[in-house]
């Protein structure tokens, strides 16, 4: 199972992937500097990328071919939550082979 937790160093974000590493997670972890990155997670094999949440294109990136979860712990302001919500919605709807029933 793989995890890909935005925002991934601070309390939330760090404690959500030290149990996701225990638990036998492969676990991702975003966030500005990789000195904020706990030792433990660095320790239990998190990867770590210097990335803000808000590049939607660079999470695609790091997402790739796909995570099981995909978690951000990070905040947004309301326009910022709605242009990436409509932003994902569309990237989803294109992929789609058929339009719903």
């Amino acid at each position: 199972m793989r995890a890909v937790i935005l925002g991934g160093t601070g309390a939330i974000g760090s404690a959500t992937a030290l149990r996701l590493l225990r638990a036998g997670w492969r676990v991702d972890v975003t966030g500005r500097d990789e000195r904020n990155l706990p030792g433990p997670l660095t320790r239990l094999g998190a990867r770590f990328t210097a990335i803000d949440a808000a590049d939607h294109a660079g999470v695609r990136r790091l997402v790739g071919s796909g995570a099981n979860l995909l978690l951000s712990t990070t905040a947004f302001t309301a326009a910022a939550a709605l242009d990436l919500l409509e932003e994902e919605v569309r990237w989803v709807l294109s992929r789609r082979t058929s339009a719903p029933r």
